[in-house]
């Protein structure tokens, strides 16, 4: 039982810092894929991998300031948008995520282990992103910072009332302008 309560104590923690995020669920990657390179031109996609031919990391010029691998899709790297493509624990990527990657790379590892949780994976992989330069702050589009702070905003009102509170702080909702209660997941775009 003790087991069964830790479990559900660590999801409602990653549950929490999930709410700051903007999430899209797709079918498949071939379709995140696709709506991803629609909407970002010129998207360097580059994938976790331990399989043969993936790149050693540190053999990624994220800056620009140096000479970049010999792989045509990362040439230019330093200048365009990139989005990183991070596999399950237990399988990795899927074959198709691997065969729709521009580039693979692995995390390089001393000792016995063989590869890092997921979670230690992506905060190393955006770690030595920082470092190169690649992730910079207020580099998000000021509409998304401006979706996110509203996302903030909801989050802190624990009631129905909230187009009047943000009303009261000028901000207006579309289909909204009237409404004086209104279901928290309906603004935001939830489903219930």
């Amino acid at each position: 039982m003790q087991k069964g309560r830790e479990r559900i104590g660590r999801m409602k923690s990653a549950a929490g810092s999930a709410q700051w995020l903007m999430l899209k669920e797709y079918s498949n990657i071939g379709e995140a894929v696709k709506s991803l390179r629609e909407e970002i031109d010129d998207v360097l996609l580059i994938a976790s991998d331990l399989s043969e031919g993936a790149l050693d990391n540190n053999d990624i010029d994220f800056s620009g300031n140096g000479k970049a691998p010999e792989v045509p899709s990362l040439q230019d790297v330093a200048n365009r948008h990139v989005v990183m493509i991070m596999g399950n624990e237990e399988t990795g990527i899927s074959q198709e995520a691997r065969e729709l990657a521009d580039a693979r790379y692995y995390l390089p590892m001393h000792g016995f282990a063989e590869s890092f949780n997921l979670s230690v994976a992506t905060a190393v992989t955006l770690a030595y992103l920082q470092a190169s330069g690649k992730l910079s702050p207020g580099g998000m589009e000021p509409s998304l910072v401006d979706r996110l702070r509203l996302r903030w905003y909801m989050h802190s009102i624990n009631n129905a009332s909230a187009p009047a509170v943000l009303r009261r702080a000028g901000v207006v909702l579309p289909g909204f302008e009237n409404a004086k209660h209104a279901p928290r997941a309906k603004l935001m775009g939830f489903k219930a």
